[in-house]
Order: structure tokens, then C-alpha cells, then sequence
């Protein structure tokens, strides 16, 4: 996905969605959140760039607008990586509790100030990012595209295929 040669596969820092380590330091992101929670992108140009330039805000965007829309209750297995020299990403994978509970509030349950879920996981850098109108615009159109294109009849249809497939 990343086009990188398979030697430095192990070069990329890859951390569950919280900041636990899975593979490489890291301590580089921490020093980031701690950065990012003292910040004010909304209103500060300084810290607007410094977020801009360390995390990749549509991959950030992309996840959360997935998990939301999903409301995958299971979100402490989300993972963001690193390669060296690039930004923050996240990568949308583990989706097995999406869907699962209809009466889950994933917009209040990602986005509470205490943190993401049951385990409270820290959302400073998704909740940084929608404090800019910009970006919080960009967010609610994804979001929306979601809902627009993975209609009921969509999602029931697809549904329907899976178990003539399985049926047998």
C-alpha cells in the first residue's frame, strides 16, 4: 500500500489507535499528542501547520467517518502507522463489532472529552482536527457520502448475496 520496498517493511512504526506499541518506538507519537493536546489549530496558524505536516488528516478523517458510520464498538483495535518521513495514518481494519449493537452511539462514544469507548482510548488529535472548521466540514461530507452510498436497500442487497454464498 505504502510502495515501499519489503526491506524496510519493518521500518514502519505501527501503534494501536491508543499509542500502544505493535511494532517500533512509540515514543515519537507520544511526544506529538502531548504537543497536539497543548494546541489550538482552530485558532493558532502555528499549531494548524504542525498538525497538517505530522498527521495525514484525510486518512485520520477517513477511519473515523468508517467506525462511526459502522458503529464499530470494538474500537480500541484500530491501528495508525508511520513510514519514515511521512505522517501519521490510520488504517480502517477489525470491523467485527460494527453493526453489531444498533443502539451504539459512535459519534458520542468516539468523541466524548474523556476519551474513545469503554477503555476511554485518547481522541486529542480527532477531536483537534474537527476544532477546525475545515476539516470538520470535510469530515461530515465523508461521513455523508457514507450514508448517501451505503443505503439500507445497498447494505441489504449485499447482504442477501453473502448468504445465497454461504446458504448452501
Amino acid at each position: 500500500y505504502e510502495q515501499i520496498p519489503d526491506d524496510m517493511a519493518e521500518s514502519i512504526t505501527i501503534l494501536q489507535i491508543g499509542g500502544s506499541q505493535i511494532q517500533g518506538d512509540s515514543s515519537e507519537y507520544k511526544t506529538l499528542l502531548t504537543k497536539i493536546k497543548n494546541s489550538n489549530p482552530a485558532e493558532n496558524p502555528e499549531d494548524l501547520e504542525y498538525l497538517e505536516q505530522e498527521i495525514d488528516i484525510d486518512s485520520f478523517l477517513d477511519w473515523l467517518a468508517v467506525e462511526m458510520f459502522f458503529g464499530n464498538s470494538d474500537i480500541g483495535t484500530g491501528r495508525i502507522y508511520k513510514v519514515q518521513g511521512g505522517k501519521w495514518k490510520c488504517l480502517v481494519q477489525d470491523l467485527d463489532y460494527g453493526l453489531y449493537q444498533s443502539d451504539f452511539n459512535s459519534v458520542q462514544s468516539y468523541l466524548k472529552p474523556e476519551g474513545m469507548g469503554q477503555k476511554k482510548i485518547d481522541n486529542t488529535i480527532f477531536r483537534k482536527i474537527l476544532e477546525v472548521d475545515k476539516y470538520r466540514d470535510l469530515f461530515l461530507t465523508k461521513l455523508g457520502k457514507l450514508y448517501q452510498t451505503l443505503t439500507t436497500e445497498v447494505m441489504q442487497q449485499e447482504l442477501d448475496l453473502c448468504v445465497a454464498w454461504i446458504q448452501p
